[in-house]
């Protein structure tokens, strides 16, 4: 397609609002914290990258941490990836992110594998995955 950057993964500008825990539950991310965080549109489908290391979890803890969807985009369909964490420095796990059309329309929900509360943490707390799915 003429003049359309295909398969260029653009990295956002960091902002700290766009990570957040459901509910009362916070998610402290520094800029440091977050070793990749890009994504790469072709189309409507949009690929989302993350690797956040040594992130704090605090507030009342609940089952969801949140990453914004990149360039305001919103997911179209529901969409499952997988995630790999550690729970306040506990053992590495594999549990899964998702989007949803309606619920949380704009972010990333990241879960453990049992949708388990995620644990008070302080810089301990990483994840990585990866997701695509078909933004409106």
């Amino acid at each position: 397609i003429a003049g359309v950057n295909i398969g260029v993964w653009t990295t956002p500008t960091f902002a700290a609002g766009d990570y957040t825990g459901s509910g009362s539950m916070t998610w402290t991310v520094a800029s440091g914290d977050v070793t990749a965080y890009q994504y790469m549109l072709i189309g409507k489908t949009m690929f989302v990258n993350f690797a956040i290391d040594t992130s704090t979890v605090g507030g009342t803890l609940d089952t969801y941490l949140q990453i914004a969807i990149p360039a305001s985009k919103v997911a179209a369909k529901p969409a499952t990836g997988v995630l790999n964490y550690t729970d306040a420095g506990g053992t590495p796990a594999i549990g899964r992110c998702f989007v949803n059309q309606s619920a949380w329309a704009g972010k990333i929900a990241l879960a453990t594998l049992t949708s388990a509360n995620w644990s008070a943490a302080t810089n301990t707390t990483i994840v990585t995955g990866q997701i695509f799915f078909e933004t409106t």
